[in-house]
């Protein structure tokens, strides 16, 4: 056997080892690459998550739903079913400015609607009745509206004016029908719980602050209004399961507006069984610009104040696929171009082009409502109070 022969079988191995040990150090490097590399992807899509909106405060409820609205950039009051809630630090700490757990006739008074003027001036709406205060929630005094009051009636909304004299509610008054009207059928919501008396839309409108109201005169319609919007003084709109009217004088007479003939197409009024889709939100933007949601999904524009309204989304344009919670119920437009809305399973979209396209945002929450106030869009969860960016 040759000397040198262990001598080159040494050299072998040890340019094995190195070589095993090369293989060994390049595999840790690269799994050190790869992990810093999805850690990085992790981290920037993190990072462009938190770019699309702000967590800004707590909510004071986090087990109920939650409405909100903004009085100024660290203002906002959040009603839930039961309470209305103050904050002025942005969402840092929040006050009880309204308890309502009381109930009549075992039916459960939980609160529609709500409104504040500016920090001290406010209204509320229940299913028992119709309160004011005027000096930020310390008192709250009741409103007495004739026949609107349940069990004779029942109040969705209220809108009042800077101005705090002028304002309006809506919703229904139950009228008695006999049981031969009753055996010709009536929509399952517009039946009173006694099942005796069925529904009517109606509107009550006041002058001096909501110590008077006056029904005005509105075409006979069975169901409830549940949604009010007035542009200036004297054009206003309402929607409802009745469908859509206008009022060019202040209320003073109420018309219904028949979408076809103003421009929409049928095929996208109808549900995906054929009835009638119902809307469900309408806002504008200044005299001319608005927008309309059904609850199938449709998103009807108007250029020109409601005189036509054209087709701007198709049922099955946005929505991925056709069901119950795919609408907007809710929209807010800052200008004649930009605006949000919220949908039904509380996913935000973003326009930038007066609503021909909308962008998800990817926000990782499910919005309840959407505030705005200052030109800021806000979101309330239950995660928390967020500000979108």
């Amino acid at each position: 056997m040759p000397l040198g022969w262990h001598a080159q079988t040494s050299f072998k191995g040890m340019k094995m080892k190195l070589t095993n040990v090369l293989i060994l150090i390049t595999v840790c490097f690269m799994e050190f690459v790869l992990t810093s590399c999805s850690t990085s992807a992790t981290a920037w899509k993190e990072k462009k998550i938190e770019a699309q909106m702000e967590r800004i405060g707590e909510v004071p409820e986090k087990d109920r739903r939650q409405n909100i609205q903004c009085l100024s950039e660290q203002e906002y009051l959040i009603a839930t079913t039961e309470h209305i809630w103050r904050t002025l630090n942005g969402g840092k700490t929040w006050r009880l400015i309204y308890p309502m757990n009381t109930s009549e006739n075992e039916i459960k008074i939980e609160i529609q609607d709500f409104q504040f003027i500016n920090s001290l001036v406010g209204w509320v709406v229940t299913s028992g009745g119709i309160f004011k205060t005027e000096d930020g929630g310390k008192t709250w005094v009741r409103c007495l509206i004739p026949l609107l009051d349940y069990p004779q009636g029942l109040a969705l909304k209220i809108r009042f004016f800077t101005n705090l004299k002028q304002g309006w509610v809506v919703g229904g008054i139950y009228r008695h029908v006999s049981d031969k009207e009753l055996e010709r059928g009536f929509p399952n919501n517009a039946v009173s719980f006694d099942g005796k008396s069925v529904l009517h839309a109606a509107v009550f409108h006041t002058t001096d602050g909501g110590r008077n109201w006056e029904q005005q005169t509105f075409p006979l319609s069975i169901g409830r209004i549940y949604d009010i919007n007035f542009v200036d003084d004297e054009n206003g709109w309402v929607i409802g399961d009745v469908g859509i009217f206008q009022t060019k004088n202040a209320g003073k007479e109420w018309k219904y507006v028949d979408l076809e003939k103003r421009g929409s197409q049928e095929k996208y009024l109808k549900t995906t069984e054929g009835d009638s889709a119902d809307p469900i939100y309408l806002v504008f933007s200044g005299l001319h610009f608005g927008w309309l949601s059904y609850t199938n999904g449709y998103v009807a524009k108007t250029t020109d104040g409601g005189k036509t309204w054209t087709d701007l989304l198709r049922p099955d344009s946005v929505w991925q696929s056709p069901a119950y919670d795919t609408f907007f119920q809710k929209l807010y437009f800052i200008n004649s171009s930009q605006g949000w809305g919220l949908g039904a399973d509380g996913s935000i979209y973003e326009t930038k082009d007066s609503g021909n396209a909308w962008i998800k945002k990817n926000t990782n929450i499910k919005a309840e409502d959407l505030g705005f106030g200052s030109n800021q869009v806000f979101a309330v969860s239950r995660e928390g109070l967020f500000r979108l960016n």
